[in-house]
């Protein structure tokens, strides 16, 4: 992979994630970088609009 993801990138979820809220988001929903430490990325949930830190192998950036 080595693919590069920077804030504000679009990314598609490869695993099944339970928010805090009981939503759940399912492989290939779609979400945003807000930020980024180290390995783990802060990625907002754009049909729920809950934010979840995740590893950056969790998610996949959608090629524009």
């Amino acid at each position: 992979e080595g693919v590069l993801m920077v804030t504000g990138d679009l990314v598609k979820f490869k695993f099944t994630f339970e928010l805090a809220s009981g939503t759940l988001i399912k492989p290939g929903e779609l979400g945003i970088i807000k930020s980024k430490a180290m390995w783990y990325i802060y990625v907002l949930h754009v049909n729920s609009g809950e934010c979840i830190t995740v590893k950056e192998a969790n998610v996949k950036k959608l090629e524009i």
